[in-house]
């Protein structure tokens, strides 16, 4: 757990820079393909869910292949674990609801 405003910075593929408190700008996409009107709309309501209970959501928009969230963590959730569930149960979510083992996002 990271201490109120010390930077955290985690490697994978780029570089995951965090800092407690924070309000953070994230961009994903899908890992192939686009999604559908429907899909589109599992995965947007999934993300507002997690309002208050996880983080703030202050905006959000679900394109055809990516989406684009404004959210601050809240306290006791950091950025990368609130990303894996918005991410992991959206897929799943939208590969059940639709019938696919398709449809992952890219991390």
């Amino acid at each position: 757990m990271t201490q109120k405003g010390k930077l955290t910075i985690r490697r994978r593929h780029l570089p995951h820079w965090q800092v407690s408190g924070s309000v953070y700008y994230v961009t994903n996409r899908i890992r192939q393909g686009v999604l559908t009107d429907d899909e589109r709309q599992l995965a947007m309501d999934h993300i507002v869910s997690g309002h208050n209970q996880y983080y703030s959501l202050f905006a959000l928009i679900v394109m055809p292949d990516h989406f684009h969230v404004l959210l601050q963590p809240n306290e006791g959730y950091d950025l990368s674990r609130v990303m894996k569930e918005i991410k992991g149960v959206a897929a799943r979510r939208i590969n059940s609801d639709t019938g696919n083992e398709r449809r992952t996002l890219a991390g």
